[in-house]
C-alpha cells in the first residue's frame, strides 16, 4: 500500500509549464496564495508565444511580461528556468531582458505599498478607534461608525494615490 501511494505521489501528470512555437502555459497565481495552495492547477494560464514582450530571470525566479502584464510562473526549478531561457536565447526573438529588472521591481514594490496604504492603514485606524473610542465594542454606535468610516476612506486614498502617480509620471 505504501509503495502504491508513493507511486501516485511521484506521478507528475500535471504540466506546470509548457512552451512551443505557438502557445505557452504556466501556473501564475498572482497574489492569491491561499487558493493556489488548495488548487494549483486552477491557476494555469494560457498565452500566445508571440505575445511575449520580455522573459528574464531575477532573484525570485522567472519573470515573463505578456502584453504588459507581469507573470511569475511558480514551481519551476533552476534547471527548468535555464532551459526556458536557452530556448528563447536560441530563437531570433529579442525578448530576453527586454525590460529592465529595476523598473519591474519598482512597480511591484509600489503596488505592495499602495495595498498597505490604501487598505491596511484605514482598517488599522478603524479597529483602533473602535477599541479606544467605542469602549472595546460596548458602545455599539461609536464602534460601528469607527469600523465603517475607514471603508469610506478607501476611495479617497485611492484617488490620492492616483493623483500622486499621475503627477510623478508627468515629471
Amino acid at each position: 500500500m505504501i509503495a502504491f501511494i508513493a507511486a501516485i505521489r511521484d506521478d507528475h501528470t500535471d504540466i506546470i509549464f509548457s512552451l512551443n512555437a505557438d502557445n505557452f502555459s504556466c501556473l501564475c497565481p498572482g497574489s492569491d496564495y491561499k487558493g493556489y495552495a488548495l488548487n494549483p492547477m486552477g491557476y494555469r494560464k494560457y498565452f500566445k508565444t508571440k505575445d511575449i514582450d520580455s522573459i528574464q530571470q531575477d532573484e525570485r525566479g522567472l519573470l515573463i511580461v505578456v502584453k504588459g502584464e507581469i507573470l511569475r510562473p511558480r514551481e519551476l526549478t533552476a534547471s527548468e528556468i535555464t532551459q526556458i531561457l536557452a530556448y528563447f536565447n536560441a530563437g531570433e526573438a529579442k525578448v530576453v531582458e527586454a525590460i529592465p529588472l529595476r523598473d519591474t521591481r519598482q512597480a511591484e514594490t509600489e503596488l505592495a505599498w499602495v495595498k498597505i496604504l490604501v487598505f491596511g492603514v484605514p482598517i488599522l485606524l478603524g479597529s483602533l478607534s473602535a477599541y479606544f473610542f467605542g469602549d472595546n465594542g460596548r458602545n455599539t454606535a461609536v464602534s460601528m461608525i469607527s469600523l465603517l468610516l475607514p471603508f469610506l476612506l478607501i476611495p479617497l486614498l485611492l484617488k490620492l494615490v492616483d493623483r500622486w502617480k499621475s503627477r510623478s509620471a508627468k515629471k
